[in-house]
């Protein structure tokens, strides 16, 4: 059987298994982890620990734009966190405040939020969800009361003279069964079903569905500058994001083998 280690992982750092005696080997989870690259670790703590902290998230951030940057794929003077209306004013003599966070750091942090928080909410990573089906009832009419809606519940007859018709005296009631309305309708909750449908919020991929305008609002583009200089390069990121992570994985499996087989000769 293989063993999940970012599940594992995930585990060893919530923080109800922090509370818990039973798991022994908690610390040999995280001392694997340990070894793995900075950015990697952070990334596991992040997406599978759910640790989620401001402190995690600013490092990973200028780990990421610092790869960015040294990539070769960016002009630094392109990126600097300046438009070209304040470098207009700069080269006219007046002063300019830079951004707080240049266009890279903005870059590295929306790739990071999108790559840690990847799956669908709608299906929760499934691909599908349940849908309730009910039939449309059929109505059918009712034999108790000959689809009239009434019943009979007492009559007398008069006693008849020669040569004419018998005369009685009849009292009607609503019919107990289809209740005045001459047909039975089944009960449609007896006859509910649940399907499951392809998730119409990720197309069955189980991923969240990209949002375009939200990657420029945070970028601080527009959506047209958006889609011509930093679609493709969004794309590109969350690749390495993954060979970072599986890189990760790679080194704690070799670390967590290495401390099975150190105790099993002990």
């Amino acid at each position: 059987m293989r063993i999940d280690y970012k599940e594992q992982a995930g585990i060893a750092m919530s923080a109800r298994t922090q509370l818990a005696d039973s798991v022994s080997d908690r610390q040999v989870t995280l001392g694997a982890l340990a070894f793995a690259d900075e950015l990697g670790a952070i990334l596991w703590r992040m997406k599978y620990g759910q640790d989620v902290k401001r402190a995690g998230m600013k490092r990973a951030t200028l780990l990421l734009a610092s790869k960015v940057r040294s990539s070769g794929k960016f002009n630094r003077a392109r990126f600097t966190g300046i438009d070209k209306a304040a470098k207009r004013e700069r080269n006219l003599g007046g002063e300019v405040e830079r951004s707080a966070a240049d266009i890279v750091e903005r870059f590295a942090r929306r790739v990071i939020v999108e790559w840690v928080a990847d799956v669908c909410v709608t299906c929760s990573g499934r691909g599908k969800v349940a849908v309730s089906v009910s039939a449309v009832p059929t109505p059918t009419p009712c034999r108790a009361c000959g689809s009239t809606g009434r019943v009979l519940i007492y009559e007398m007859v008069l006693p008849s003279v020669p040569l004419t018709r018998a005369f009685a005296i009849q009292e009607h009631d609503r019919c107990p069964a289809c209740h005045g309305r001459r047909y039975l309708y089944p009960d449609s909750s007896t006859r509910a079903a649940v399907r499951t449908d392809v998730c119409p919020s990720c197309s069955g991929t189980g991923k969240a569905k990209v949002d375009h305008p939200a990657r420029a609002h945070a970028l601080g583009v527009s959506l047209d500058v958006y889609r011509r200089r930093w679609e493709d390069r969004f794309h590109g990121m969350l690749a390495v994001l993954d060979r970072i992570d599986a890189r990760a994985g790679d080194v704690v499996s070799a670390q967590m083998r290495r401390g099975s087989l150190q105790s099993e000769r002990s």
